[in-house]
This record gives C-alpha cells, structure tokens and sequence, in this order.
C-alpha cells in the first residue's frame, strides 16, 4: 500500500502515482510555473496554485515566501494586483513629472519600490498615504524611449520590489508628440 504524505506536511508535492508491472512514476499535479500573469494563474482554476505577488510567479502557497503575510498570496482572481495612474499620459517635451498610482491588493511595501519605464529607464518610487509616487524619465531619457514612434508611444510603467527585485505590477502609460502633426 502507498501512503503520501498529508498536504499540511513540510515538502508535500501533490501527485500522482501511476502502478505498472515494472516501474512506478510521481507525476507532480500541478504545473503552476507554466503561468505568466496573476490572471492567468488563477484564471487557470488550478488548486494548488496561487500569485505569489511580490516575486511575480505561479507557485503553490508552500513555495511562496512569507506566504502568510496579508496579500503576499492570492489565491483568487479579485486578489491580483490591480494600478492605476495619474495622469495617464504626458508630452514628450514635459520630463520628471510627477505621477501618482494607486495600488490595490498589494503587500506592505515598506522596503521600498523602484518605477521602471520597461527596461529603458528606473527611479525610486515614493511611498506616502497609500499612494505611490513617481517621476516621469528626464527630458535625456524620454528622447531613446519616443524616437521615431511617431505621434505616441506606449510603454508599461512596473512596479519593481526592492525586497525581491522582481517587477509586480504594471499600468500602461503614454508619451505623446503634438509636434508630428505640425507642417
């Protein structure tokens, strides 16, 4: 008779065991690490599968750190982190302008957050009154980000954990040229 261990048992993979004549194989249950995104993950309605939020990753609640701690798992949809920003686009001749986002479902930040303009440019965020506040890039850094895009160019502002390094969160957010359309 084959006994496994009971799911509450430190290292517990859920999985199953198939009998043949002249071998036995584990299969592990889950595949959670074949998801991408938080909806994804969840959406995929797997049950050992979770968010875990701060290093952005599909994995059972036992392979995700500090697990435990409020809104550091989520295991259901309307748990995913959700950002938005103000505003939500700038001219291209506007640089360090300040933003304002709103995070929804998020873990406590006190170790701190950098703001990524995808992997072109990286500022500290300023965490006050649950609000999140960031700097647009400088007027040197906008030139690289918006060349030849024509009249706007949208790019995916991430949140990036100071604790794990890993981006959690993302708004998309759009720098726009009037001066494309002058003669």
């Amino acid at each position: 008779m084959l006994q496994s261990p009971s799911p509450h048992h430190v290292g517990y993979v859920a999985q199953v065991v198939f009998l043949h004549p002249l071998q036995v194989s584990r299969v592990p249950v889950e595949s959670c690490e074949q998801y991408r995104s938080c909806g994804e993950c969840l959406g995929s309605k797997d049950p050992h599968c979770g968010w875990c939020v701060l290093h952005n990753i599909c994995s059972r609640k036992d392979k995700c750190e500090r697990a435990d701690e409020p809104q550091r798992f989520a295991s259901d949809l309307h748990q995913c982190v959700q950002l938005s920003i103000q505003p939500q686009n700038i001219s291209v001749t506007m640089s360090e302008v300040q933003l304002v986002l709103q995070a929804r479902n998020v873990p406590d930040l006190t170790s701190g957050v950098n703001c990524s303009f995808e992997d072109l440019t990286e500022s500290e965020g300023r965490i006050e009154n649950g609000n999140i506040y960031c700097l647009s890039p400088t007027a040197k850094d906008v030139i690289p980000i918006t060349r030849g895009q024509g009249h706007k160019r949208t790019v995916k502002l991430y949140l990036k954990s100071k604790e794990t390094g890993k981006k959690f969160a993302s708004v998309d957010f759009v720098f726009y040229n009037c001066s494309v359309h002058q003669s």
